[in-house]
């Protein structure tokens, strides 16, 4: 059974076999020096990401369980009474949906006034 290596001067002779190189015999060349070296293999184990999210996902599950007292929330003569945990989660999402808004807002701004530079820069060199 052989397997894919990034090198391809190299092959797998099974599960319990070693690897060696593919040409062994007396008339074999050595490798070409221009091929890259092997990468190394992902190291196993719980991606970086994944353990960031369950992380977070762990500290916000024990902020609501610790967090459920109600406050009082007073906006132009309106009164609510939330637990504090859904005021915040309410804050949070909001926040994030402004900062992509308005951040899509800026990065269109720049884009457009990049493009306006360079077709500028463009004409002036056709002169």
């Amino acid at each position: 059974m052989t397997q894919h290596h990034p090198d391809p001067d190299r092959q797998d002779d099974g599960p319990d076999g070693p690897d060696r190189p593919a040409d062994t015999g007396p008339d074999a060349t050595p490798a070409d020096a221009s091929i890259a070296p092997p990468r190394e293999a992902p190291t196993p184990g719980v991606p970086w990401r994944l353990a960031l999210f369950l992380g977070l996902t762990m500290v916000v599950v024990i902020f609501a369980v610790q967090n459920t007292q109600d406050v009082v929330l007073e906006f132009l003569g309106w009164s609510w009474r939330l637990p504090l945990v859904i005021v915040v989660t309410i804050t949070v999402v909001v926040s994030v949906i402004l900062d992509e808004v308005l951040g899509g807002i800026i990065k269109r701004r720049q884009r457009r006034r990049r493009l306006e530079r360079e077709e500028l820069k463009r004409l002036r060199e056709q002169r």
